[in-house]
């Protein structure tokens, strides 16, 4: 039987070091609308197609500094007789593991009876509620209708602690959310219909 060696030190992560992990960890949540207008688009690619290879061009090529940071990923919409639909792609996937980018490639735009931006929102909130470290949602839609914000779920970011940036594919009908944005100070804005530059405010 081999012996021990009494003298030999074994060094333990101190709860310090793992509770300052915790701490400096991003937990991000792609929160991706999956409505009908999604489907349109200027160019070749449709509103959903560049922000799905946006997301693909994050978590294939991870910034290396947060390789820490856990990602989750949900499709949202509403259903013509359900109401507020999600689908849950990825849940607190390490961005240091490798993350399949073909289920987003998978999934095609519902025809839907409106986009529950505000529904799917709260649902992020109820979702990140037990995580620890920094909470932030990145709303990622064409902003199409977007229903006016509301101010119970407002609160429910200000009490959770959690960082909302909305980042809208494409550049119609965004003057309502960019003056949400502005006048509820909730995160940053950011538009575009370019997949790099979409990749950029995505990682930031």
């Amino acid at each position: 039987m081999r012996k021990l060696n009494p003298n030999k030190n074994i060094e333990y992560p101190s709860a310090t070091t793992v509770t300052s992990e915790v701490i400096k960890r991003r937990n991000i949540l792609f929160l991706l609308d999956g409505s009908s207008s999604m489907r349109n688009g200027k160019g070749e690619l449709s509103n959903f197609d560049l922000a799905s290879k946006a997301m693909e061009t994050v978590f294939t090529n991870p910034d290396p500094m947060a390789k820490n940071d856990l990602l989750s990923i949900i499709i949202f919409w509403d259903g013509l007789l359900r109401g507020f639909q999600k689908e849950i792609l990825y849940k607190n996937i390490s961005m240091s593991k490798y993350i399949n980018p073909q289920k987003l490639s998978h999934f095609e735009p519902k025809k839907n009876a409106g986009t529950p931006v505000w529904d799917a929102v709260e649902f992020a909130i109820r979702f990140l509620q037990d995580s620890q470290g920094h909470k932030i949602v990145k709303l990622i839609t064409d902003a199409v209708s977007i229903p006016p914000l509301k101010k119970r779920t407002m609160k429910k970011l200000e009490n959770s602690s959690i960082l909302l940036d909305c980042i809208v594919v494409g550049s119609e009908g965004t003057g309502a959310l960019r003056k949400m944005v502005h006048n509820y100070k909730i995160g940053t804005f950011f538009e575009s219909s370019n997949v790099e530059s979409l990749a950029l405010a995505l990682k930031a």
